[in-house]
């Protein structure tokens, strides 16, 4: 059956919760039937549990609720596993694992639904670069990814001493997500990284070549915010796509360059991409959720293979 949701549990309190998840929440006109956390939450109305384990004491309907993990990737597989054998529809923020064998449990397992948050992918302008790369591939070069921050936010999980709870799966994963989402062989890519690092920046440059393609992606911590794809294609050309990685909504811009001078700016008002995923019915989910099993696979193999060069390169702990 093709359920429409209704209802949403969230599991996890954290800053983007409440800055990002509930307002595209409240704007579809879902309710919030319950919220799980170990925190003490005031001011609210909405029932608050302690534990996962005790989301059955809830009375809901399991086809027209979501489960939403706001929780450190490195509890994720517990908890998806936990809820996935007892049926509840599974949407949970990036990166969804940790660990490539993981997944193994959940592939051809026709119980439920897991959907990773990755908003960017349910944007206007990444459908706009996917156009674009589709109709250019023979004449493009090179693909530049930046998603610099300015600082690794504070009183989260988020730990560069620890790579599961660094910027390298934190942020590393959009890339390479992307490069996914390009069919890339994941598994078969030789990447090469380096690090740029003083006092006021950690930056990690990862670098490779496919098919006559130049990949290059720089990630990390430095002054000034950057988040952008680039194409490199005609010799002299350029298409940045500015915002790329970014999934609220926003006014977006795509700057075209000849000669590193741009000539034309398209700007986009771009969609709430997490709204579009919340709009995506249950059935093509799970359609084709052993695919993206498989590709979160590929990205969970790549990401830590990057980090272990990382590790070669620094003193993190594994």
């Amino acid at each position: 059956m093709n359920y429409k949701f209704k209802n949403i549990i969230l599991v996890g309190y954290s800053k983007h919760a409440k800055n990002k998840i509930i307002p595209a929440i409240t704007k579809l006109k879902l309710k919030i039937i319950c919220i799980v956390s170990s925190q003490n939450i005031k001011n609210t109305t909405i029932p608050v549990l302690k534990s996962i384990n005790n989301i059955e004491k809830i009375n809901f309907i399991k086809e027209e609720t979501i489960i939403f993990l706001c929780t450190p990737p490195k509890v994720h597989y517990k908890q998806i596993k936990f809820l996935f054998f007892n049926k509840y529809n599974i949407y949970v923020e990036k990166p969804a694992f940790i660990r490539e064998q993981n997944i193994d449990t959940f592939i051809n397992k026709n119980k439920t639904i897991i959907v990773e948050n990755f908003m960017y992918q349910h944007t206007k302008i990444y459908n706009y670069f996917l156009k674009f790369w589709k109709q250019n591939t023979n004449n493009i070069f090179k693909i530049e990814m930046n998603f610099i921050i300015p600082e690794v936010p504070k009183n989260t999980f988020r730990d560069n001493d620890d790579y599961y709870n660094s910027y390298i799966f934190d942020i590393g994963c959009y890339p390479i997500s992307l490069l996914s989402k390009l069919n890339l062989k994941l598994k078969k890519i030789k990447y090469e990284i380096s690090l740029d690092k003083d006092k006021f920046k950690n930056i990690t440059k990862i670098f490779f070549n496919s098919k006559k393609i130049m990949y290059e992606i720089n990630i990390g911590v430095n002054k000034s915010y950057q988040n952008n794809v680039i194409l490199h294609y005609n010799k002299f050309k350029s298409i940045k796509f500015n915002y790329f990685f970014y999934g609220p909504e926003k006014i977006k811009k795509i700057c075209f360059s000849k000669n590193n001078k741009i000539n034309k700016i398209i700007k986009i008002k771009d969609l709430n991409g997490f709204i579009e995923i919340l709009k995506i019915k249950r059935s093509i989910w799970k359609k084709n959720q052993n695919n993206r099993l498989r590709k979160m696979q590929d990205v969970v193999y790549s990401i830590n293979k990057i980090s272990k060069q990382y590790i070669s390169l620094n003193n993190v702990k594994s």
